[in-house]
């Protein structure tokens, strides 16, 4: 009976053992092919292909440049404009102060 290394066939990548007999002779590095390494982005039409695929029918692009947490969250619940809503209810009650002060100083003069 021969003595050669036994090496079983593997998808997954990481390191595994070389098995003569029962003992461990050494570890060998399993690496992807290198077609399935691109990280050049995907086209649209791609994505969506790949997305209908898999039963998934309803997605949305993000195209964030700075914080991506934020961009998702924007995704998810809308932009939020209590900053805005706040700034225009202080312009509103300035306005409404000074409505008020020139009634009251042209109800004051008439009297």
């Amino acid at each position: 009976a021969g003595g050669g290394i036994q090496v079983k066939a593997t998808f997954e990548t990481g390191f595994s053992p070389l098995r003569q007999h029962a003992g461990e002779v050494a570890r060998m590095a399993i690496n992807v092919h290198a077609d399935e390494s691109r990280t050049r982005r995907a086209e649209a039409d791609a994505i969506e292909n790949l997305l209908k695929r898999v039963g998934i029918s309803e997605s949305t692009t993000v195209q964030a440049t700075g914080n991506l947490r934020t961009a998702v969250m924007e995704v998810r619940h809308g932009v939020e404009i209590w900053r805005h809503v706040l700034v225009a209810a202080l312009l509103v009650a300035i306005l409404e102060m000074l409505v008020a002060r020139t009634t009251r100083a042209e109800v004051e003069t008439i009297d």
